[in-house]
């Protein structure tokens, strides 16, 4: 009986030339398989060849399918040293029109870039990143942002420099989704950079991103802020370096702003320490728990745990402002309240336990039920975690389970 042979490479291509797009992308999503069947040498030569004449006649979301597998694909080409032989096809990817398209081939470029060598990402990469760069359409400046911070630290000196000027230039770009991209990426590659460097170039891009006049571009500095507590992670870098610039996101005229401050602001007091953070920090996040705008005060109060946890014993500044957000008007307000008083009490010397007794009191009477069973959990982690607790304050409620 004659032994029929097949070709993946041959299936690849009429799954890929198929007229029923759900086979064409099922196909591309095998493509890593087909590589390794092939081998090294042929993956390199014939299946890129191939798919870079097949994306002239491709759908968009088979280009998709094709920008992911390359990541695959680059661990089955015969090692770093051959990575070079996608670079033209994913730089094509990252040049069409579709966004999805763009984005599927920087996230494998990116994936390409770390496993490259620093003369492979001299000599192949750097000449795509300036393409990219100084493209005409957006959509290749979108990609290239996430892009630069991982060019960096296995650039040259002068073209660690290069990469700032073209970041620079994003940063200020005319289309919204390439100057959003941008920022997004301002701190990771902050952090490529390091701290004498951070400081000499990046601090004075950051505070331009404080002064913008769109709120929706300014909300960006504060993930930009807590990205670079990676790299300012001892509190008198931080107090000196980024703080001056959260005291300025957190008086922001605009409460999307103030309300993503207010998700992120325990990371910024666990970097500064429990001293900076009761004498610095706690006083704008309880100005953050009485916002004015409802959505501010239900993101800081979701945060009441966290940020008191920090501060250890010193709660109480915290502690102050629990009676009034029992009485705020939105429940979920009420609901994280009641849920990180327990914790809370736990932290805080008995004078201030007893204060959050009398907000307990009024929390388990709450119309909602959900803030009042928040609130008896609260009463029984107090009781498991106190040593020699006050005489309980609802003596109707019975005793928690052993």
């Amino acid at each position: 009986m004659t032994e029929v042979k097949f070709d993946p490479l041959q299936i690849l291509k009429e799954d890929l030339q198929d007229e029923d797009h759900s086979v064409q992308i099922e196909g591309a999503k095998k493509i890593p398989v087909v590589a390794t069947a092939i081998g090294p040498k042929r993956a390199r030569k014939d299946l890129i060849d191939f798919l870079s004449e097949y994306l002239n006649e491709s759908s968009d979301e088979t280009m998709v399918a094709i920008g992911k597998a390359m990541a695959d694909v680059a661990k089955v080409v015969g090692g770093a040293e051959f990575l070079g032989c996608l670079v033209p096809l994913l730089e094509k990817l990252a040049f069409e029109e579709e966004t999805v398209v763009c984005d599927a081939a920087s996230t494998s470029l990116g994936s390409i870039i770390q496993d490259m060598g620093k003369n492979e990402v001299e000599k192949q990469i750097m000449p795509i990143l300036e393409r990219m760069a100084n493209a005409e359409w957006f959509q290749p400046r979108v990609g290239v942002s996430k892009l630069l911070p991982m060019a960096y630290p296995k650039a040259s000196e002068g073209s660690q420099k290069t990469i700032i000027e073209w970041f620079g230039h994003l940063c200020k770009d005319e289309n919204p989704m390439a100057k959003k991209a941008a920022l997004i990426n301002m701190g990771n590659l902050a952090n490529a950079m390091g701290k004498n460097k951070i400081r000499d170039n990046m601090i004075a891009k950051l505070k331009d991103v404080c002064a913008e006049e769109s709120d929706l571009m300014r909300l960006h500095a504060v993930g930009v802020c807590r990205h670079m507590t990676e790299t300012f992670k001892e509190s008198k870098d931080f107090s000196a370096v980024l703080w001056p610039i959260v005291q300025k996101l957190a008086e922001d005229a605009s409460w999307r702003v103030r309300k993503e401050l207010a998700e992120v602001i325990p990371q910024f007091a666990k970097v500064a320490g429990p001293e900076m953070a009761s004498k610095e920090i706690v006083p704008i996040f309880v100005g953050l728990l009485r916002d004015k705008e409802a959505e501010v005060k239900i993101a800081a109060s979701g945060k009441l745990k966290e940020v008191c946890y920090q501060c250890k014993k010193d709660v109480n500044q915290v502690s102050e402002v629990l009676g009034e957000l029992m009485e705020d008007t939105s429940q979920t307000v009420r609901a994280s309240v009641s849920a990180a008083l327990g914790e809370i009490a736990v932290l805080c010397e008995s004078k201030v336990r007893q204060a959050i007794f009398d907000v307990m009191k009024v929390a388990v009477k709450d119309e909602d039920s959900l803030v009042r069973c928040n609130t008896l959990e609260s009463i029984q982690h107090v009781a498991k975690n106190v040593k020699n607790p006050p005489p309980p304050p609802f003596p109707m409620l019975p005793p928690p389970p052993p």
